[in-house]
């Protein structure tokens, strides 16, 4: 019978005690998208790296993810639309890939503004709200 490494297991549980941990702590403190704790502690632990790189890997995620979102406000202010809002979303998505592997600062600071330029399109006027709880 097949059985899952050790490592695997605890890793595993790490990270799902890390989720259930962001996700309550979210909820409790009334944070009006708290999937974005739960997916940020699963990204950062869920690579089965040890706790000094998961704690760079945090860093480097909350300064792009800050940056990101301020880069976001003036892309959401500009309301791109038609081939200039695809051309962006698309730079994003390329940059996002050519950065994931290598740094995740360089990625969060693509990332955030494709998801919250995404939501701006499909719903204008909610961008805005979602900005500050990202």
């Amino acid at each position: 019978m097949w059985r899952p490494p050790l490592g695997t297991l605890l890793m595993a549980g790490r990270v799902a005690l890390a989720v259930l941990l962001a996700g309550s702590a979210a909820g409790l403190l009334g944070v009006d998208w708290p999937a974005w704790a739960i997916v940020t502690a699963a990204a950062v632990l869920g690579t089965g790296s040890h706790a000094a790189a998961a704690t760079g890997r945090a860093l480097e995620r909350t300064v792009g993810t800050l940056l990101g979102v301020a880069g976001a406000g003036v892309l959401v202010a500009l309301h791109p639309q038609g081939v200039l809002l695809v051309a962006t979303l698309t730079a994003l998505q390329f940059l996002t890939q050519l950065t994931l592997t290598r740094n995740s600062a360089l990625a969060m600071l693509c990332i955030t503004p494709l998801a919250l330029l995404l939501v701006s399109a499909a719903q204008p006027h909610p961008a805005v709200l979602v900005q500050p709880a990202r």
